[in-house]
């Protein structure tokens, strides 16, 4: 006698309401990434979908799929990653990412016999729980992110109001509703604020291809490097540089910085234009392991460095290894900070731009300008660009 299927035998006790509750956040999570930014306000109504469900497994499951269809590109870019190509390493990786940012939804399920306080605290706490650490370190399509789409250039008191209307949605079945569908008709006309960088920087783009974290190719270093000083030499002579106060390169051009080589840069950089601050990334050996950080050449008090504080987990940042770059994920940022011709910059770096943690803990210094570098060779074809905050 053949034996009964759990999962066949929860999906055949699956209210129809709760499927649909499922279907709704898995296409949030499908179609935000190829719809124009202000769609990642959507993200925002996940929670209102998970408290609306009937028990606390479908509220995992509405979660669970949100995450899955909005970090598919997590298989194709982890594939590319890692050197080996293993597609079943990917695969293990977006599951389990999902799994994880769902299991809030499931822990702090408020069960409709809890009191209205009990209700709208879980939801806040679920909300919450993934942008914090430990769950922060995979921390990306946080709902949190609502709130500065809903309420453009409103700063702490828009995330305020955004937990204070969880709140009521978790407390008042009819105000979540008419809240889920207000924020449905108004998402199309969100206005996005698009920040104009500063007159007296420029950001330089490059194509390298693959541009290895932790890599010791010390030939590929060094063909990389020509190309790259060739590249600035170029730019200079066409005057692409000389409005410029401040140059911005990516992150991890410079590769593993020895004592030489920084020698090397800084006087490469210097005779190009010692008035310029030219800012890039590279990777400061520490034993084994390594920092990886954004380095400023020209300035006047030294060479100023700005910290990665959370490398990509398991690729950069591996805390079991004596390999691997260091992470400072409880740092709140001030050794990701600059001051540079007398403006505060604080940096997110490539992978940190995906997360909230380390966004609003850079956010409490004030910085003046926030610099966002980044090196997506692995992931440029996917969807992955799009999911960042």
């Amino acid at each position: 006698m053949p034996q009964d299927n759990p999962f066949r035998n929860y999906l055949k006790r699956l209210h129809w309401e709760d499927l649909a509750l499922i279907c709704v956040a898995f296409l949030i999570g499908l179609l935000s990434p190829i719809l124009p930014e202000q769609y990642a306000a959507l993200w925002g109504l996940v929670p209102l979908l998970s408290v609306e469900a009937r028990c606390r497994s479908t509220s995992f499951l509405v979660s669970f799929f949100f995450y899955l269809a909005l970090s598919r590109g997590i298989v194709p870019g982890a594939y590319v990653f890692f050197r080996d190509g293993s597609l079943i390493r990917a695969l293990v990786l977006w599951v389990l990412s999902a799994a994880a940012l769902a299991l809030p939804y499931a822990i702090f399920y408020p069960a409709q016999l809890s009191s209205r306080l009990s209700r709208a605290l879980r939801l806040v706490l679920a909300v919450l729980a993934s942008a914090v650490p430990p769950l922060g370190l995979i921390g990306w399509g946080s709902p949190l992110v609502a709130a500065g789409l809903f309420f453009p250039v409103s700063g702490w008191s828009g995330l305020g109001l955004l937990l204070i209307l969880y709140d009521f949605a978790a407390t008042w079945r009819r105000f979540r509703l008419a809240l889920f569908f207000v924020a449905i008709a108004i998402t199309t006309f969100l206005p996005i604020v698009e920040a104009d960088p500063p007159a007296n920087w420029l950001g330089v783009n490059t194509e390298f291809g693959r541009l290895a974290s932790g890599s010791a190719d010390f030939d590929e270093q060094y063909q990389r490097e020509r190309q790259i000083f060739a590249e600035l030499l170029r730019k200079r002579r066409s005057g692409e540089l000389l409005s410029a106060d401040i140059v911005l390169l990516p992150e991890t051009l410079i590769g593993r910085m020895y004592p030489t080589t920084r020698k090397r840069w800084g006087d490469f950089l210097y005779r190009l234009d010692g008035n310029t601050v030219f800012i890039l990334g590279a990777e400061i050996p520490k034993g084994r392991k390594y920092d990886n950080v954004m380095v400023a050449f020209n300035d006047p008090k030294g060479q100023t460095t700005a910290i990665q504080r959370w490398p990509v987990p398991f690729s950069m940042y591996r805390p079991f290894s004596a390999q691997g770059a260091n992470a400072d994920i409880w740092s709140l940022g001030k050794n990701s900070m600059m001051k540079l011709k007398g403006v505060r910059i604080g940096f997110l770096v490539c992978y940190e731009q995906f997360l909230t943690w380390p966004f609003l803990t850079l956010m409490t210094l004030k910085p003046g300008i926030l610099a966002a570098t980044a090196n997506f060779w692995w992931c440029r074809d996917t969807t992955l660009p799009a999911v960042r905050n």
